[in-house]
């Protein structure tokens, strides 16, 4: 029966050429899932659509349909890119899964051939649409292929065939073509498919996992959607030779002495769960042609950066609302339980990723928490999709339940990563599949959002979290670049770029926890900057932002590390209201308030110092350059430095060197008394420098303490 239902929809589609009525649609849909959820096999009917690839003149499976065979039976891995030609990238997740699995299998070469079939398809039978070709050449760019001078000389090659103007797809002619054709390879970094293919390919992967999850499939049905979501096989299926390697691969991280919610630890868990493959999936790893930059792109290190960054304002928000009140033990165990959450995801079947991350959990930190404690939490990472399930929760512990309330809001806030921010973010979006749903966040009964509700209705809660949620989902642009439809899309606003990339370096950087706080204070700075006038600056003549070249200073931000660090963030302003102050500087703190105003005034009378760039000897050795340095509070200082001859000798040269001069800031103590203390502590062995102090009337001193870390300024924190 499901071959009479496959052939006979093949064949349907292949004569009208589009999908079936909604009514048509919803009968075939059903009948296929009662086959399905019958125990139904494929088996007999992968050539119908092993055929789809053998000629122009086969027939090919609509989309919705191929959408089920994946989620029941995928992957397949006799399909190539040419099964898939005339298939849309775009309302097919089955056809993005297996398109984007098959890149990712070829080697460069594979993928270079492939791009010079696509471009030939216009030239045979049953040619696919010129957006299915756009959409295909597209992640072929993506993924490094390139459209050279020999493949447009070989399309040239059928000019013969097509004179005078004659059409070759739609109402392009030959010379049409390749003009189209030119234009998207230079033009292809402005099309938002080639830049988000990774997120169109996480939204796809995430919508066949929901789909097979909805079949309920019995259990000798293939469970498997890809290699990367797929249930692992058994241990005992390892080949004997390298069942060591499973054995090191299920070994628990070595942690840090300091166990806690800080950088080692958690660099130490990401490396350990995120950055390679579980025993589970390690042996099929070594096949591989390339090694993965993600391993886990649905799950990846800056989702559960973000994550616990969303986990940790909410339990702010809750304290400021007296609802709920943690220890700091508490505050720091669940940090690690969303670090954790996801540390067996994309290793094990969908059904098992909560309870194996949970165990992972307690083995790892059995001899740094309190028993009592640690169960408690794995419990609620393990309960976590409880809810999702429809298993009943009345009863649950008060301290369990409050966990679960945690967890749930940290990891499902961040699933705008996938499915992006909504113009009315974040009004709930139950009636719109795929989409963000702010009742899942499962927020406390008595503080349960009305998210559609009027501006005025709001109650001061819910004031503070959805000005939080907007951080977040600020925060998501800058780190993974998700659609925004949102008035005030973040990126255009700051003139900022494509996040994805910045994602990505969240899997190899040796700080994750001081590169998602970086782009967090980042926020803030641009904020600060907007507040005081500083205009976001692309002109490369730099006109618009109003730079001073003889005073070096400008009023035009450039999103650089330079410009940035001069705008000072308050000290005591806290995580909650960073997230908070771009949407509603009304909420924060008094303090904060006067901190920032007085921030900004600063801006407003001084701007920005411009960047010096790389300075010769002989501009620093001028009287003119130290001068203006110097008001800078740059010093030119001589080092003398090795280098290497033509002929391998070493020699040493004397270079002037530029260096920021440091200020060291006591409060309550003058120039005097602060220069005298500085001393003493030297003296007594308790304050080393690199070079000897010179106190001037800034108190600044030409230096670097490693036990007190006078870096540059702050207040005196010796210990």
């Amino acid at each position: 029966m499901l071959g009479e239902l496959l052939v006979s929809e093949v064949i349907r589609y292949d004569q009208t050429g589009q999908e079936q009525n909604r009514e048509h649609e919803a009968e075939v849909y059903r009948f296929l899932r009662l086959l399905l959820q019958s125990g139904t096999s494929l088996e007999g009917y992968f050539p119908l659509i092993y055929q789809m690839g053998n000629s122009n003149l086969a027939p090919i499976v609509p989309a919705g349909i191929l959408n089920y065979l994946v989620a029941a039976f995928g992957p397949f891995e006799y399909l190539t890119l040419k099964h898939l030609r005339r298939i849309p990238l775009t309302g097919c997740p089955g056809s993005v899964v297996e398109f984007d699995r098959i890149c990712r299998g070829y080697s460069p070469q594979q993928r270079q051939s492939q791009l010079e079939e696509v471009v030939n398809y216009v030239f045979g039978f049953n040619s696919p649409t010129l957006d299915i070709i756009q959409s295909h050449l597209l992640v072929l760019f993506h993924y490094e292929a390139y459209l050279g001078q020999d493949v447009l000389d070989n399309i040239k090659g059928y000019s013969t065939s097509y004179r005078d103007g004659m059409k070759v797809i739609d109402d392009f002619s030959m010379d049409d073509y390749i003009q189209w054709l030119e234009q998207l390879w230079q033009q292809r970094e402005t099309y938002s498919f080639y830049q988000n293919w990774p997120e169109h390919v996480q939204k796809a992967h995430l919508e066949i996992a929901e789909l097979k999850q909805s079949l309920d499939l019995p259990d000798h049905v293939s469970t498997t959607v890809t290699t990367s979501i797929a249930e692992t096989p058994a241990v005992a299926e390892t080949p004997a030779a390298l069942q060591f390697m499973v054995n090191a691969f299920n070994q628990p991280p070595v942690l840090p002495d300091d166990v806690g919610d800080n950088e080692k630890t958690i660099l130490t868990v990401l490396q350990h769960y995120y950055r390679r493959p579980g025993p589970e999936r390690v042996i099929q790893s070594l096949g591989r042609k390339t090694i993965p930059t993600v391993w886990k792109p649905l799950h990846s290190c800056s989702h559960v950066l973000r994550a616990r960054n969303n986990g940790q304002w909410y339990m702010e928000l809750l304290e400021k609302f007296e609802q709920r009140y943690l220890s700091p033990e508490e505050k720091e165990l669940l940090s690690l339980a969303i670090i954790y959450h996801d540390a067996a995801a994309e290793d094990v079947g969908k059904s098992a990723e909560e309870t194996r991350s949970a165990y992972y959990f307690t083995r790892d930190l059995a001899r740094h928490y309190p028993k009592q404690l640690l169960d408690t939490m794995a419990l609620a990472m393990a309960s976590k999709e409880n809810d999702v399930n429809g298993k009943d929760e009345q009863g649950l512990p008060e301290d369990l339940r409050w966990y679960l309330r945690i967890l749930r809001f940290a990891d499902r806030m961040d699933i705008i990563r996938v499915f992006g921010v909504g113009a009315e973010f974040p009004r709930v979006m139950k009636a719109q599949p795929w989409s963000f749903d702010a009742t899942r966040l499962d927020l406390p009964p008595q503080l349960s959002c009305d998210f559609t509700s009027g501006s005025g209705n709001k109650t001061e809660f819910q004031r503070h979290l959805e000005a939080a949620m907007h951080g977040a989902a600020d925060l998501v642009q800058v780190t993974g670049k998700p659609d925004d439809q949102r008035k005030r899309k973040y990126t255009e606003v700051y003139g900022l770029f494509n996040g994805a990339k910045i994602s990505g370096r969240f899997e190899w950087t040796a700080e994750p926890v001081q590169r998602m706080k970086r782009f967090i204070d980042d926020n803030v700075r641009r904020k600060i900057a907007q507040q005081a006038g500083i205009i976001v600056c692309s002109d490369p003549g730099h006109q618009a932002c109003r730079s001073d070249q003889k005073k070096g200073v400008t009023y035009g931000i450039h999103n650089s590390w330079h410009d940035l660090r001069q705008v000072v963030i308050p000290q005591r302003m806290t995580l909650l209201e960073k997230m908070q102050y771009e949407h509603d500087p009304s909420l924060l703190s008094p303090a904060t308030q006067q901190a920032l105003k007085q921030e900004v005034q600063r801006l407003k009378r001084r701007g920005l110092q411009m960047n010096t760039g790389t300075l010769t000897q002989e501009t620093l050795a001028s009287p003119d350059a130290l001068r203006v340095l110097k008001k800078r509070g740059i010093d030119v200082i001589s080092e003398t430095r090795p280098y290497f001859t033509d002929d391998d000798r070493q020699q040493e040269k004397v270079m002037l060197v530029p260096g920021k001069k440091a200020k060291l800031e006591v409060e309550g103590l003058t120039p005097l008394l602060a220069g005298s203390l500085v001393k003493i502590l030297v003296a007594r062995g308790e304050c080393e420098v690199e070079m000897p102090v010179a106190v001037c009337g800034a108190i600044g001193i030409a230096g670097y303490c490693y036990r007190c870390w006078f870096i540059g300024c702050g207040s005196v924190r010796h210990q």
